[in-house]
């Protein structure tokens, strides 16, 4: 297990147990979940089933990827980071940081195609916000695509080669910071960059200590290891938490957790007693 130099052991490993401990709890009541949407959903729509069925499938495989297999560590400001969990050891971290974006993002189509759905069985046939099923599955390539191009971008800096582009960055500015600025034609834009940069510096260096802003504060908030786990820690058990309110909103889910769980005692049939009418007349 890779240990940064920055972070104590003592808190990694602590980092680490407890996002075992909600992965794991996030697993099997994912896992019972998914079972009883697909078992006892028969009053729904095959869409809506569908859609279901997909939502919570998406949130089990983010959820168990992102606890389990993933466990990252990010530094916001650096925009890098590190993973610890079981993968790490033979995958690289650049890999299953594209794994884990496919699956954020299709955890959030999900949901916006659920949204999507769930408006057009609410409102009224005659509406004129009613879509025709064309239109309707035309938005959910639209939703798809629109939160899949973040996919789209991890894998394009995953093929990238870092090291190359940092080569040609830095030749091209030697280029034209040293060759180029002794030409007259660039001579006066170059003293130009030069004297508004400095500037620019100086008066950074002034305002530095009373420039505060909100996302300043926010900035160095999340610089600390601690807010970090806390923000990772109530992502991992966001998927926890729409499973317990899918099954707790659900009659249907909730009587078939309970028959699980439960066992009805045997009932023993009651004799009938028919009650004695005295005759009126002796």
């Amino acid at each position: 297990m890779p240990v940064p130099s920055d972070i104590s052991r003592y808190f990694q490993y602590s980092f680490v147990y407890s996002f075992y401990v909600i992965g794991s709890i996030s697993l099997v009541v994912n896992s019972a979940t998914l079972f009883i949407i697909l078992t006892k959903s028969s009053a729904l729509t095959r869409e809506v089933k569908l859609l279901t069925v997909f939502q919570q499938l998406s949130c089990l495989l983010s959820n168990a990827f992102f606890t389990l297999f993933f466990i990252p560590f990010f530094y916001l400001q650096m925009g890098g980071g590190y993973c610890m969990g079981i993968l790490c050891f033979v995958v690289p971290y650049q890999h299953l940081l594209a794994v884990q974006v496919f699956l954020i993002m299709c955890m959030l189509s999900s949901f916006g195609m659920m949204l999507v759905a769930r408006q057009q069985m609410i409102i009224w046939d005659t509406s004129i916000f009613k879509l025709i099923t064309p239109v309707k599955y035309v938005i959910y390539a639209i939703i798809i695509g629109v939160t899949h191009q973040w996919t789209a971008v991890a894998i394009v800096l995953l093929s990238s080669n870092r090291a190359k582009q940092n080569s040609e960055l830095d030749a091209t500015i030697y280029y034209w910071t040293i060759y180029r600025s002794t030409e007259p034609l660039f001579k006066f834009p170059c003293s130009l960059c030069c004297l508004c940069s400095l500037s620019c510096k100086c008066s950074t260096s002034f305002y530095g200590k009373t420039d505060f802003n909100a996302m300043s504060v926010f900035e160095e908030i999340m610089s600390f290891p601690a807010a970090v786990v806390i923000a990772e820690g109530v992502f991992g058990c966001s998927t926890l938490v729409n499973s317990i309110v899918i099954v707790t909103r659900n009659r249907a889910y909730l009587a078939a957790l309970s028959s699980n769980f439960r066992r009805k005692p045997p009932t023993t049939q009651q004799p009938c007693i028919v009650p004695r009418i005295s005759s009126a007349v002796e």
